[in-house]
Parts: structure tokens; sequence; C-alpha cells
């Protein structure tokens, strides 16, 4: 019987490319894997496939962005997720908890029935928390770095995150970089002409100002010949 995994992340997973690398990695090497992610424009949806992986969305509504406001649609967010857990216990054996906001979850399935947790940081949730008291954020990375510390198993995304995690003593540790799959190319490609002076830039991911966005726009704005591509979603969006 195959070992059964469920990836558990906060937003829906259309697409969310380091969740749906790992998980491909994971089910390529023989595991059967399901996605859980959280469809927060409150629309109804149905399970379906996300490259070639089950994927079934809760729908909770809260709008990204909205500092302290969005914490009750995260507090329904973390129940809805615990419930779904629960009622699904049967049919998995490890939980891979995607960031802070569904570990705690994972946790308590952990100590209710045995189940093993697999922590996947993508980004330390105290550090990217805006319009957010310093007494509540204090209050996170506190739960965070014991939380850490009673996982199976820690995935931080490069090393330099060792030391938001200082303090912390995960069982088993990892660092997994959230790189593109390496795919040869095979056939034949006709490039255009090189453009001397031009740099072209992409971003994809979070669209929030604390993943340096303001930066890479400044840097820009010197140069006026490079060109920036920003695809995503997030609170600062517009």
């Amino acid at each position: 019987m195959k070992t059964r995994i469920v990836f558990c992340r906060s937003n829906p997973i259309a697409p969310d490319p380091r969740v749906t690398k790992s998980a491909r990695a994971l089910s390529d090497a023989g595991f059967d894997v399901k996605l859980i992610g959280w469809q927060r424009s409150g629309e109804s949806v149905n399970d379906d496939y996300v490259e070639g992986l089950r994927r079934q969305s809760l729908s909770i509504k809260a709008p990204y962005g909205r500092g302290l406001f969005n914490l009750w649609g995260l507090l329904r967010w973390q129940w809805g997720l615990l419930q779904w857990l629960y009622a699904n216990r049967a049919d998995f054996d490890i939980i891979h908890a995607c960031d802070f906001d569904t570990v705690l979850p994972a946790q308590i399935c952990k100590w209710l029935f045995g189940k093993r947790v697999v922590y996947d940081i993508f980004d330390f949730y105290a550090d990217h928390l805006r319009a957010t008291p310093n007494w509540i954020k204090s209050l996170i990375r506190a739960v965070d770095l014991k939380i850490i510390n009673w996982v199976d198993a820690l995935i931080i995304a490069d090393d330099s995150r060792w030391e938001q995690i200082a303090g912390s003593n995960p069982l088993l540790s990892a660092v997994i970089y959230n790189t593109p799959v390496d795919q040869m190319q095979t056939t034949e490609v006709e490039l255009a002409p090189e453009q001397p002076e031009v740099l072209r830039v992409v971003y994809v991911g979070l669209m929030q100002i604390e993943r340096g966005l303001l930066d890479l726009i400044s840097l820009l704005s010197n140069h006026p010949t490079w060109h920036l591509d920003l695809a995503g979603f997030g609170g600062d969006q517009e």
C-alpha cells in the first residue's frame, strides 16, 4: 500500500509552483498525493486535478491584504482545515503543512491521531505580517518556533532562513530551493536577435511588498531600457 500524503496550502493552488513541484516529485516517487487548498473568493468549487494531482479547495471567504481584519477569515480557515483533516483522517498518513497558517491543524492531528507532519516554511509568518501589533508578531513567532520542535520534519527554502528560526531545534530538517524543474530542451528553438542593454526580469508569486517588490521596481527605475513583468495575486496587487 502506498504511503498517502496530503499537502495543505492556504491558497487555491491555482497555481502554486512550489507545492506542485514537491507534490509531483513525491507522486513520481510512488507516493499517493492529494492537495487541499483555500478558495478565498468564497466561490463554490469542485474537486479537480492540478498537473495530474487531486485537488480539493475549501471555500472560505477572506480577501487578501486586510491585516488584522483578516483574522476572522484566517481562524475560519484553520477550523475548516481541521474539520477536513478530521473527516478524512483515514485517507492520509502524512500531512505536508505549507507555512504557519496550515501547521496548527496538522499538529493537532499528529497529537490526536498519530499522523506524521512535515512543516514546509515558504515564508516565515511573523516576518510577513503587516498592520499587526508587535506583541502579536512576537506571540506568533514563539508559537511557530515551538511547533518547529514538535513536527516530524522541517523544510526551509534556502540557507538564509536558518536565522529566522534561530532558537528552534527541529528533529529533522532539509533545505529545498524553490527552483524551476530541470528540463532538457530537446527541440531546436529559433532565438530572437540579441538586444544589447536590455534585461528582462520576471517575478511570479505573491503580490506583497514584503517580497521586495518595491526594491525591485526602484532598481529598474534607474535602468529605463530594462523590462519587468509581474504576475500573481495578493494584498498589493492593485
